[in-house]
């Protein structure tokens, strides 16, 4: 019962996440349509998590559509996330992913729900394993005039790394929010960004 307390007080601060602070200032809207990887750090404490994450957001020259495809294929996960050695299907919803950290590896379960007419992915620990205790966010592709996209990545996840990571703590977050920064950096590197599927 408790892990599904825990489950359900991190999907609620996640979505009070997604819905009050998570537009952009006209400074770091600015920002991001210049090109900058725009990050906004963020910390929640509640009785029984310590979450970590934030907000961030990043221009990338191809069309949404493009963006969307390639952030909804869990084989390019290794690609995306930071530090990601592994990232395994499990069914349907649900993906194994291992990180190399310091101190060895890490890994844990997400479950994804896709929102395909929305371009939004969301996703959550469904239950406390691996390395997370709680976790949830969700990844928004925005198209812009122009041709191109902003992808905005919210997360929020209390990782089980005891007290060595708490002396990373900072590290850590920038890194969980550096996924924009490095979906940009592999579109690019693909032929087809500048095209529309």
């Amino acid at each position: 019962m408790r892990v599904s307390l825990v489950c359900v007080v991190c999907l609620a601060v996640a979505h009070a996440l997604a819905s009050t602070d998570s537009e952009p200032t006209r400074q770091e809207w600015q920002r991001v349509l210049a090109g900058e990887h725009v990050v906004r750090l963020q910390k929640q404490t509640t009785p029984d998590l310590d979450l970590i994450g934030g907000i961030a957001w990043q221009r990338i020259e191809a069309p949404a559509a493009v963006v969307w495809e390639i952030v909804t294929q869990p084989e390019l996960y290794r690609a995306l996330l930071p530090y990601a050695i592994d990232a395994q299907p499990i069914d349907e919803q649900d993906v194994l992913i291992r990180h190399r950290v310091i101190f060895g590896e890490v890994s844990y379960r997400l479950r994804f729900a896709p929102d395909p007419d929305a371009q939004v992915l969301r996703f959550w620990v469904p239950q406390a394993w691996g390395a997370l205790r709680a976790g949830s966010g969700e990844l928004r592709v925005q198209p812009l005039h122009d041709g191109a996209c902003v992808v905005r990545w919210s997360i929020m996840a209390d990782p089980d790394v005891g007290f060595l990571g708490k002396l990373f703590e900072g590290a850590v977050q920038r890194t969980m929010l550096a996924v924009p920064a490095r979906i940009r950096k592999f579109v690019a590197s693909q032929p087809m960004a500048a095209t529309s599927p």
